[in-house]
């Protein structure tokens, strides 16, 4: 979805049906089997506690004593999803589909390829795994997003159409739903979608993060920090919500208490470029300027090429009465594009 910055569940979530089922061992299995059946459920609780490093050290011994044990090599791609190693993920599932061309390794598989951005290949497994199950909600979910960075928006709000109808209570895909219907300026239905996502599953942060930008979007302040604030009340660390929570209190005149979510955000994320920017500007109107610069240089820090930071720091300075700093600061920013900066350096610094 290009040029949106709020947050869509396809790799938040990697919703837990993707992960294989327990499996049971009968009298006629031998005793290499067993241990590998008992290593492989074990790191099926694992996975489900989200200890992934365990479970990967449990399904790889499974596996050295059962190689032929499909659903643990399965199990492994998907623990490799979750660590973020997409490559060894296809390498898993490559070797499920070669012996047993199921519906869930293909969408396994692409969501590797998604990772990696090589959305043909996963729009291609994708499609196999609605060719092999045409109910399999997921299936249409990943590959609506796909379609979305491939630029078929039509596409995709049909696969999220189908997705939904098959699964009522698909919270990841009304919230990407919903971004999409954003993107394209249906605001009401975005909202519905948010709020479908929220109701169903109360604790999808971003989707709570995303219901409140589209009620900023609807000019409902009020309802957009309640959003913000009950996402920061599912996660206290969700960095993201603190800094747009904190960008609403900015708005509405709340310096201090901008300021403080600034912090937080912050303290969790130490190379928040924006939040840093966004506590200068605090700073600035509570008439800390050294604070402030101490802000924007830091964002700068983070990012070279962030032209507003340069701007505002430009600004800061000029109340500092340094002058030759600020038009140092206002060029920078005019060459990296900011339309405003070039105003205060004709009018300021070409003298």
């Amino acid at each position: 979805m290009k040029g949106i910055v709020l947050l869509i569940g396809f790799l938040l979530s990697l919703t837990g049906n993707m992960s294989a089922q327990d499996i049971k061992s009968n009298d006629t299995t031998d005793d290499n089997s067993r241990i590998a059946i008992k290593l492989y459920n074990e790191s099926l609780k694992q996975c489900e506690d989200g200890h992934y490093n365990e479970a990967l050290s449990m399904v790889n011994k499974a596996i050295s004593f059962n190689p032929e044990l499909t659903q643990a090599v399965y199990n492994r791609g998907y623990i490799f999803l979750k660590l973020n190693r997409p490559d060894r993920a296809i390498n898993d599932f490559n070797a499920v589909i070669a012996k047993d061309k199921k519906a869930k390794a293909y969408v396994g598989r692409g969501t590797a390829y998604f990772m990696k951005k090589d959305y043909t290949k996963a729009n291609d497994d994708f499609s196999s795994a609605i060719a092999l199950d045409q109910t399999y909600a997921e299936a249409y979910y990943r590959r609506a997003n796909t379609l979305i960075e491939q630029g078929d928006e039509q596409g995709a709000l049909k696969d999220f159409d189908k997705s939904i109808s098959l699964r009522k209570d698909f919270a990841p895909a009304y919230n990407d739903r919903g971004l999409l219907k954003l993107n394209q300026g249906d605001f009401t239905g975005a909202l519905s979608d948010f709020i479908s996502s929220t109701t169903l599953d109360p604790s999808l942060v971003y989707a709570f993060n995303n219901l409140g930008k589209v009620h900023e979007v609807m000019d409902d302040k009020e309802s957009a920090l309640d959003d913000y604030t009950a996402a920061i009340k599912v996660n206290p660390k969700f960095s993201d919500a603190l800094n747009n929570r904190g960008r609403l209190k900015f708005e509405t005149g709340d310096f201090e208490g901008a300021v403080k979510d600034y912090t937080r955000a912050i303290g969790i994320n130490a190379s928040f470029k924006y939040a840093y920017n966004n506590r200068g500007n605090a700073k600035y109107m509570l008439g800390d300027f050294q604070g402030a610069i101490e802000d924007f240089s830091a964002a700068i820090s983070i990012d070279p090429e962030y032209g507003t930071a340069y701007l505002n720091r430009g600004n800061t300075k000029e109340m500092r009465r340094d002058e030759a700093g600020a038009c140092r600061d206002w060029s920078k920013a005019a060459s990296l594009g900011v339309a405003s900066a070039e105003n205060y350096v004709t009018n300021q610094c070409d003298k």
